[in-house]
């Protein structure tokens, strides 16, 4: 890209204190679309368009387990990696304040490993996401350094596709992976999909007001209207941050220096914009969707901060129980993945209710609560230590240069960091490749600490780790699809303990109680058993095979360890064979003198 008959790396550089000149005397030109900015956007949109109709048969497909996207992410960052290499074979590699955050954070994850004991199938997959985030964000940093405008571009006409799916559906037509959260697009997940595209959307407004073009108000107002159509209130949130820091820094930078304004034009674009997104959100039928208020956004709106009702009032009963476990473990916490194993025997004590609360929920509604648990106080300060970084470095670069797609990119980070407080963003490869991509773009403008002589060592690294990733991603997909197929206890045993998914086994388990045998049953149990040891549900059927096969003492010690996580649940108590008093009971409520109390 050129600006000013200067290329932007250069008009960089030569504005910025930050950098030194590099000399242009031997510099070839650099490629109107450099193969990391191909390898980029490939990445990015295959991950957020994948779907597997296999899974979409299975009954595992209600817990958003609809696509290969871990695989082609993974692919994608072999990709990635090999385009940097060859981008590396005449320049330096520049190391940032963020790169020792983010070895910091990777650092503390290995930390956690090696204190709590790794765990293979748990562990594995935060190896392969948290590495191929890496190479993503070194990726899309080498495109910005290239073509950063038409990088941009690029990134909002993916979401303006996933934006066309949603409203397709929401339109009420029909998809082959539909879900009843509609709209899902290709996410299976409305939360999922307003997120996606509440992120792209700050870049998107400053695009199209900046460098007015109806293709760009047209993605500007896709992108709007599904974020109000899927009515996340995380998202709503995210962008009202976003837009109170942006105008803010821009009538500060206005107030000192006169910031750039957009033109006649771009403003007559926004305009409509805003006003044909409005019109159509409240004019159109949409057939697809089913909405029980008569006022469905004023409803939202008016609930944005409950935390009393609804999902509201569960995402604070995972934060209670998430709170009891980092009071348990706080600086270093349970171990990368280990969330859901974990949270269970929390469950009663933090709550109050049955553990099987927790049992839908294999990833809390919340990076921020995740991560806490997981690494504990340690990887949050890494993981703040990351973002900072990449605000301060952007922020400076924005007061030195004005540069107003460099201060929407921080506007699209801010987006991610509110909805990753209130929702598992980071939980999806899709948004994980999106989030990378702004963070590479942020990255560029971060000051140089050092340059490595030796690019192409760099690059070997970079390859390897994108290998790593594509060589955990493959077989857990493989082992996803052949489960998806044949959801079964018997398939569990299959797959056995080296292509172990516990999660989604456990749902395979719990389908084939009631028409697989008992010997077939207690072998998958107990393997489940070795990775999630406090699940009741669980327990309690390996008791009661233990009892059908008179092992009376194996299903006493079953029982007794399911009460221990569920003390007033009565249905995984010990019975009166097993030597102990048991009273059924029905519902939530716990029992005091013989009556159940809410």
């Amino acid at each position: 890209m050129v600006d000013n008959g200067r290329p932007l790396e250069q008009r960089d550089r030569l504005s910025s204190p930050m950098q030194p000149t590099p000399s242009t005397s031997s510099a070839p030109p650099a490629p109107r679309y450099p193969a990391t900015w191909w390898a980029t956007l490939a990445l990015v949109a295959s991950t957020a368009l994948a779907v597997s109709p296999q899974a979409a048969k299975s009954p595992l497909r209600w817990h958003g387990l609809l696509g290969p996207k871990p695989v082609v992410f993974a692919t994608g960052t072999v990709l990635c990696a090999i385009a940097c290499f060859a981008a590396w074979r005449r320049a330096k590699v520049h190391f940032t304040n963020f790169d020792l955050a983010a070895l910091g954070y990777l650092a503390v994850g290995f930390l956690a490993m090696a204190v709590n004991g790794f765990s293979l199938p748990f562990s594995l997959p935060w190896i392969a996401v948290h590495l191929g985030a890496l190479v993503v964000v070194v990726t899309a940093r080498e495109a910005t350094s290239q073509n950063r405008d038409a990088l941009v571009d690029g990134l909002v006409s993916i979401g303006a596709i996933i934006a066309l799916v949603a409203l397709y559906e929401a339109l009420g037509g029909s998809l082959p992976w539909e879900t009843s959260r509609r709209p899902g697009a290709t996410f299976a997940n409305r939360n999922a999909v307003g997120g996606y595209c509440a992120i792209l959307l700050p870049l998107a407004l400053v695009r199209a007001a900046m460098r007015p073009h109806y293709l760009r108000s047209l993605a500007a107002a896709l992108l709007m209207l599904t974020a109000a159509l899927c009515r996340a209130r995380s998202s709503w949130v995210g962008l009202l941050v976003a837009s109170l820091v942006v105008i803010a820094v821009w009538v500060a930078l206005w107030v000192r220096r006169g910031s750039p304004a957009p033109s006649r034009r771009g403003i007559i674009h926004a305009c409509v914009t805003l006003v044909g997104t409005v019109v159509v959100l409240n004019t159109v039928s949409w057939g697809g969707l089913q909405w029980s208020e008569p006022t469905p956004f004023k409803s939202s709106f008016s609930r944005i901060v409950d935390y009393d009702s609804g999902t509201g009032r569960s995402r604070l009963e995972q934060h209670q129980v998430g709170l009891a476990m980092l009071s348990v473990k706080p600086w270093v916490g349970f171990g990368p993945g280990l969330w859901r194993r974990e949270a269970p025997r929390f469950a009663h004590a933090a709550t109050g209710k049955h553990a099987r609360f927790i049992e839908p929920l294999w990833t809390p509604a919340s990076d921020l609560l995740r991560h806490s648990v997981e690494t504990g106080l340690l990887g949050l300060i890494a993981a703040a230590a990351m973002a900072f970084s990449l605000l301060v470095g952007s922020g400076r670069r924005v007061m030195q240069t004005q540069d107003m797609l460099s201060l929407a990119t921080i506007g699209s980070l801010i987006v991610a960091l509110v909805i990753s407080g209130f929702d598992a963003l980071l939980a999806r490869p899709a948004s994980v490749a999106l989030v990378a991509a702004v963070a590479g773009m942020l990255r560029f403008d971060c000051a140089s600490r050092a340059a490595f002589v030796s690019p192409r060592a760099c690059g070997l690294v970079l390859s390897l780790a994108a290998t790593v990733s594509l060589c955990i991603a493959a077989p857990q997909y493989l082992a996803l699809k052949e489960l998806s197929e044949d959801c079964s206890a018997t398939t569990v045993l299959r797959l056995g303990p080296s292509r172990s998914l516990p999660l989604e086994s456990l749902r395979a388990v719990a389908i084939s109680e009631h028409f697989e045998d008992c010997s077939t049953l207690t072998a998958a149990a107990t393997l489940l058993d070795m990775h999630l040891p406090y699940e009741p549900r669980l327990l309690h059927l390996l008791a009661r095979c233990a009892e059908q096969q008179g092992r009376l003492e194996d299903a006493r010690s079953f029982r007794r360890r399911a009460q221990d996580i569920e003390p007033h649940d009565m249905s995984v108590a010990p019975t009166e064979k097993d030597g102990m008093n048991r009273s059924p009971v029905e519902g939530d409520g716990l029992v005091k003198g013989g009556e159940e109390v809410p």
